[in-house]
């Protein structure tokens, strides 16, 4: 899979993996490995910040290990709008 910044600027974004009982990932951008045993961010899924500059494309190649079914939905988020969704998932309707 690529990323690619269309944009005249540069992009901050969140990568996720969402589903949790993967047994073992990690994401490759271009040379550089970052493995979840680690996770930078506290949520529930699998979130990798990735950033890039205007007219860049980045390589992401993902490997998955699991025992149960391989599901891996990707999804690429501006994090204010990752955050306004989540706070919409967890808010309890009265």
């Amino acid at each position: 899979m690529f990323l690619e910044n269309t944009h005249n600027s540069k992009l901050d974004r969140l990568l996720e993996v969402a589903y949790a009982p993967l047994d073992f990932l990690e994401i490759y951008l271009f040379d550089d490995k970052q493995s979840f045993d680690i996770r930078l961010i506290k949520d529930r899924f699998y979130l990798l910040p990735v950033s890039f500059s205007p007219d860049q494309t980045l390589d992401v190649f993902i490997k998955v290990r699991t025992d149960s079914a391989v599901f891996a939905p990707l999804y690429l988020w501006d994090s204010k709008v990752h955050y306004q969704k989540d706070q919409d998932i967890m808010l309890v309707p009265r």
